[in-house]
């Protein structure tokens, strides 16, 4: 596994990656240099010496995952779907009929129309 490979990982993607950083602390509690690690584990070198300053600074529990990244999503589930139909309805369905492109502006014109 590449380290680098597949932003955006759903919960098993994201307690794989946890598995790999414990790992490297284990490896690092032996004494194996970060380069050494990196190559065990198939990560970057740069993100091996990344954990172990962490791992040195406070132990495996640094290097414990602080969960998903980025903003929580503002809306309700029953909005998210009915943003999903429309998206998936096409562009002409919302009135946009000049072309059939989803531009940012849309589907924030879309979100902003859309009932609570």
């Amino acid at each position: 596994m590449r380290y680098g490979d597949g932003g955006g990982l759903n919960e098993a993607g994201r307690q794989r990656r946890e598995q790999v950083r414990q790992k490297a602390a284990e490896l690092f509690e032996a004494g194996v240099s970060a380069v050494e690690v990196a190559a065990r584990l198939e990560v970057s070198t740069k993100s091996a010496y990344a954990w172990r300053r962490e791992w040195v600074a406070g132990g495996p529990d640094a290097l414990k995952s602080e969960g998903s990244v980025g903003a929580s999503t503002k809306l309700a589930a029953k909005q998210v779907e009915r943003l999903r139909q429309r998206l998936e309805a096409g562009p002409a369905a919302s009135g946009y009929t000049e072309d059939q492109r989803w531009t940012l502006a849309r589907v924030v014109k879309l979100i902003a129309t859309q009932p609570l």
